[in-house]
């Protein structure tokens, strides 16, 4: 609306100014909103670069999370396949045990029959050993019976060489008192008697080779027993006749001849004596021999069931701590386990670990030092926690 007092122009020139300082105002607001903007925008590319930057960290991780992923499941592809193989492995050795276990049940057999017949043995040989120095004794007191009957053999041949000299000097004085009554008279029968002497002289000559032969196979007798049955007689009397004599020696040639064959008999047991007893020495060498070898195998089979047994722990140690794993594993792929990326605890695991191993460790050492006989399991032992 024009005012009256102003003309058109300056109604206009207001106008234009009114609008100029309208626009001016504008333009301010419009520059402060510019301003507002530019800042805005600043900070937007200031953040839109920070979360580039996040953006390629997170990549990066996730790139590296992807990798270990795939060796992870590569490690548990390799888990199971060493699981199968350990499975299989473990069904051999339960099979390998059980024939061990068989074995060592043969071996036990094997051993206790050695053993009662060693003792079997060993109570013959002690009997055996009794009856011979039994027999020995036996021997002994048989040596100084022939010893005694060989010196009565010497009395009776003195005996019998005293009878000789007497029927000699019988037959000089017969002689002689013949000679000095009748030389024809009686010297038939001096002839007779000089004939029968000489056949005496003779014998006794027999009987001497017979007794030396005797005294030499007595000797060698020495253990036997009753090997002659002869007993000391009452002496005939200082007139025997020549019959006598002669059945007195034939008794002597017997007995002899008997004591002879005793003897040969008697060194024919005592040689097969030796035999047996040389064989039960051979016997009782090879049982021997045989019984450590048995023992020797035990040995070799318990040392085999011990490298068993500890083959079989390690490979379920071995498997269970691959269990352990793949059970960690199965959890941090759902989230629920420790976060992998935690170096951390990662480390102070690991200190714990390698600080309880070496107490296991120290444990073990004073344990061997305080029982020695245990050495060789307490190192299979250390083994395994060495595998752990």
């Amino acid at each position: 609306m024009v005012d009256e007092n102003t003309g058109p122009l300056e109604a206009t020139i207001k106008n234009i100014k009114k609008e100029t300082l309208q626009k001016k105002k504008e333009n301010v607001d419009k520059q402060r909103e510019w301003l507002q903007i530019q800042t805005s925008l600043v900070h937007l590319t200031a953040e839109s670069e920070e979360i580039g930057e996040k953006n390629q960290v997170l990549k990066s991780k996730t790139s590296i999370l992807e990798q270990k992923q795939l060796r992870l499941v590569n490690e548990f592809n390799n888990f199971k396949t060493e699981v199968k193989e350990l499975k299989a492995g473990i069904a051999t050795m339960h099979i390998d045990t059980v024939k061990l276990n068989e074995l060592i049940s043969r071996h036990r057999d094997k051993q206790e029959a050695l053993t009662n017949v060693n003792y079997s043995l060993e109570l013959e040989f002690k009997r055996e050993l009794k009856e011979l120095e039994a027999e020995s004794i036996s021997m002994e007191a048989q040596a100084n019976s022939i010893k005694q009957e060989k010196q009565m053999l010497l009395d009776q041949i003195i005996e019998v060489e005293r009878q000789i000299m007497l029927w000699e000097k019988k037959i000089q004085i017969e002689k002689e008192t013949q000679a000095a009554l009748d030389p024809e008279v009686g010297q038939a029968e001096a002839k007779n008697m000089e004939r029968e002497i000489h056949r005496m002289r003779l014998r006794l000559e027999a009987l001497e080779r017979d007794q030396e032969r005797m005294i030499f196979e007595m000797e060698r007798a020495i253990h036997k027993r009753d090997a002659i049955a002869m007993r000391g007689r009452g002496k005939k009397e200082s007139d025997m006749t020549q019959a006598s004599l002669l059945s007195k020696v034939a008794t002597l040639q017997n007995k002899a001849r008997q004591a002879a064959k005793e003897t040969a008999a008697l060194e024919k047991a005592i040689k097969q004596k030796s035999i047996q007893s040389e064989d039960i020495s051979f016997q009782m060498d090879k049982i021997s021999q045989d019984l450590k070898t048995q023992e020797d195998r035990a040995a070799t089979l318990q040392r085999s069931i011990n490298h068993a047994l500890y083959e079989k722990q390690r490979c379920i140690d071995t498997e269970a701590r691959k269990q352990r794993m793949l059970k960690k594993w199965d959890q941090i792929c759902q989230g629920k386990g420790f976060d992998p990326t935690d170096e951390d605890r990662i480390h102070a695991d690991k200190d714990k670990a390698m600080t309880d191993t070496q107490k296991i460790r120290d444990m073990i050492v004073t344990l061997q030092q305080q029982h020695p006989h245990l050495k060789e399991v307490l190192t299979r032992v250390a083994m395994l926690s060495e595998a752990q």
